[in-house]
């Protein structure tokens, strides 16, 4: 994921900029594009790997 949109009130997170990358992580393979974050929680219950861009503690 590249960048996040928080609902104004509740600050929760609605949709989120991501893209598939290589293996490698060195380049895309899927243009980055905005998705509810639903995609999000849909690729982790296929089993799939979702990473985050920037580094989070």
């Amino acid at each position: 994921m590249t960048a996040i949109r928080l609902e104004p009130v509740s600050h929760r997170v609605t949709h989120v900029l991501w893209g598939q990358v290589s293996v490698s992580g060195e380049q895309a393979e899927v243009v980055p594009h905005a998705s509810p974050v639903i995609g999000v929680v849909d690729a982790l219950a296929r089993g799939d790997t979702v990473v985050t861009v920037f580094r989070v503690e």
